[in-house]
């Protein structure tokens, strides 16, 4: 069993159709999250960086393009060691230990979120259990804000595709919030905020309506809100998973296309164009729960969902395989491109560090276990497609675990 903590650094060949570990760097805590990035040197030099949220309150911001590398490029708050050195070399005996002695403007508890900001590029913003949001100079290595507009630990923050101080923020608290941050500490108090009915796992802007954003909770529900309508009631409710949607990405190249993953073991694709919610297909992962999911960016690979789950295990899913993707979304694909493929492809992409594997793992849900528990929105799908009212669905409360030190 390892014992050390690791980045993989993977490489994806969609035209092979092959996955497979590039590289690998050492760690000096556990990770919780993870955020790409292009800017991290104080000279300016754009490259390919790997921000890492751990355990520990640091954050550590690693260069991708050197496999050799002994130690991160940049630190973020963390421990200050020489005032630790310091406080310790009194030469008193004590008792207990020492209390760390932390950087100025460093999270005092685990970080469990971040994004980066790809309007300011040297900008990042990260989620903590100790309940703030902080918004990080990364060359500098500085703090600029630290926003304490929530009173439950943080783990989801996603700035705006377009308007580059605004910043959607989703807690424990069960309540997601969009505040400016150049506001006063007094605006970001009364942040606009919108509760759900759980712990909130993920947040995302929509792309092609950026006055909307999705929340995914902890009861496995998904919420769709407008930022110009604060306090209200969601445009739509999604009843997604039986368990903690623990992944929500929206495509930011085929308009409506969104893709849910939940610790139900399970991949839920739908298409939510004009509001109008429709499911679409899933898949039983053979990687366990899943704990994220996100879509390719680049044009040409729109539909590839890479998707991480328990034990270190990666898989890639090319959603246009599916035959309810093609009939639904332009993919410019035929039933002829995957005559042989899509059974194939779960075993060839699926990478995993270790070659145990959970004996439940492989087990397929009944066809009435992979279709939504409900969908509940203001107009109904032309296709008919409606779930249960809400009264109707049933909702699994799954206590999340906290985040220890």
């Amino acid at each position: 069993q390892e014992t050390g903590f690791t980045l993989d650094v993977y490489v994806y060949d969609d035209q092979e159709g092959s996955l497979f570990v590039h590289h690998d760097l050492m760690l000096n805590a556990y990770p919780l999250c993870v955020t790409w990035l292009d800017t991290a040197r104080s000279d300016g030099t754009v490259g390919s960086f790997a921000a890492i949220g751990t355990m520990d309150t640091e954050i550590e911001v690693w260069d991708l393009d050197c496999i050799d590398n002994m130690e991160p490029v940049a630190v973020l708050g963390g421990e200050d060691l020489e005032a630790s050195v310091g406080a310790a070399g009194t030469g008193k005996k004590k008792k207990k230990k020492a209390k760390k002695t932390l950087r100025e403007g460093s999270h005092s508890d685990a970080v469990l979120g971040m994004c980066w900001h790809h309007l300011q590029r040297n900008i990042i913003a990260s989620a903590s259990a100790d309940h703030t949001v902080k918004i990080w100079d990364v060359p500098q290595e500085k703090c600029l804000h630290t926003l304490s507009h929530h009173k439950d630990k943080v783990q989801a923050v996603q700035w705006h595709p377009t308007e580059a101080a605004v910043l959607l923020t989703g807690s424990f608290d069960k309540n997601a919030s969009v505040l400016d941050v150049r506001a006063t500490a007094a605006d970001w108090k009364a942040a606009g905020k919108w509760a759900v009915s759980s712990d909130i796992e993920n947040v995302v802007w929509d792309p092609f309506n950026t006055h909307q954003f999705l929340v995914s909770t902890d009861d496995g529900n998904v919420f769709c809100h407008d930022a110009r309508k604060q306090g209200q009631g969601p445009l739509f409710t999604i009843g997604a998973h039986t368990e903690a949607c623990t992944g929500l990405a929206l495509s930011t190249q085929v308009p409506g296309l969104l893709a849910t993953a939940s610790l139900d073991k399970t991949v839920k694709l739908w298409d939510i164009k004009g509001g109008k919610v429709a499911y679409v297909d899933s898949k039983p992962m053979e990687i366990g729960q899943v704990f994220c999911a996100s879509f390719c960016t680049e044009r040409g690979s729109e539909y590839i969902l890479a998707a991480g789950g328990k034990d270190s295990k990666v898989l890639i899913w090319d959603t246009a395989s599916s035959a309810a993707v093609r009939a639904r979304f332009p993919t410019g694909k035929s039933d002829e491109d995957y005559l042989g493929v899509e059974d194939l492809e779960m075993d060839k992409m699926n990478i995993t560090r270790d070659d145990d594997r959970d004996s439940d793992d492989s087990a397929t849900d009944s066809e009435e276990e992979k279709k939504p528990r409900s969908v509940k929105k203001e107009e109904l799908d032309d296709d008919g497609e409606e779930g249960p009212s809400q009264a109707q669905a049933k909702t699994v409360k799954k206590k999340k675990k906290k985040a220890k030190k």
